[in-house]
């Protein structure tokens, strides 16, 4: 692989405090000529299924090469453990805890992994809340200038699957979940047209007590104010209102259940 340039941050640090900010700063005082990319640093306290659906949104469109930086991590401090992967032409550095599995599948599956134990590329003096500035992002710089993947650490062959980010599918149902409600109010579902096999309208999404029967391609192909379902930008079914906020209407919230059922009418 070329030398990369540029690293890509998704955290859900926020940017009330300085958390992010210092991911920047130690990764450009360890290597200066990095260009680092905030991708988003809202992603919700914790929440791992939000997190692996940001990156599937993000990394197909960042240059191949991008070193990516994930920092949502729960389970700090514990005995999880730090990895780096190369997938798809794409490096990913981020604690073992599943965020990282839908993407390198995305990406056409793992091509090298290595868990982060080279303490050579670690911060000298390391506190257990914060693995993000004392480990990840240095290695993430050390990578940035051109380092040998395997003195990352020690080989891995598998990553941590991320159980409940693939919805439960059936002929006639499907169970998921609501993995994101965007800034316009529009509900992301975990579902992917493959998964509701024969005619789309024979189905309709069922959140809370609201079943959404309406399918259209854009907001356009309905009249404002009406709920429709439409293969989202990613490639996930979402639920919008045009011209409105259909997480208000139907009351979804991050993390909802949410069914698809075929049509008895």
């Amino acid at each position: 692989m070329a030398r990369p340039r540029f690293v890509a941050l998704t955290t859900d640090f926020g940017l009330t405090d300085v958390y992010a900010g210092i991911l920047r700063g130690v990764i450009r005082t360890l290597s200066p000529e990095a260009e680092v990319l905030d991708v988003s640093h809202a992603v919700a306290p914790g929440d791992l299924h939000e997190a692996a659906f940001f990156l599937l949104s993000a990394v197909p469109f960042l240059p191949k090469g991008t070193i990516h930086l994930c920092v949502v991590d729960p389970g700090v401090g514990t005995a999880r453990r730090v990895i780096a992967v190369r997938a798809g032409g794409h490096t990913l550095v981020a604690p073992d805890n599943g965020v990282l599995a839908p993407v390198v599948e995305a990406l056409g599956g793992l091509q090298e992994a290595r868990y982060v134990t080279n303490e050579r590329l670690m911060r000298p003096r390391r506190g257990m809340t914060f693995q993000g500035r004392d480990v990840m992002a240095p290695v993430c710089a050390h990578l940035c200038r051109g380092i040998d993947f395997a003195l990352v650490g020690d080989a891995a062959t598998a990553i941590e699957p991320l159980p409940g980010f693939a919805p439960a599918v059936g002929p006639d149902r499907c169970v998921g979940r609501v993995l994101h409600v965007d800034r316009f109010g529009n509900v992301v579902t975990n579902f992917v047209p493959g998964d509701l096999t024969g005619a789309r309208d024979d189905w309709r999404v069922v959140v809370g007590d609201h079943a959404v029967a309406r399918w259209a391609d854009t907001y356009g192909a309905v009249a404002p104010g009406e709920l429709l379902a439409y293969p989202g930008s990613v490639g996930f079914i979402e639920i919008a209102v045009r011209e409105g906020h259909a997480a208000d209407r139907l009351g979804a919230r991050r993390g909802a259940a949410v069914t698809a059922m075929r049509r008895d009418d």
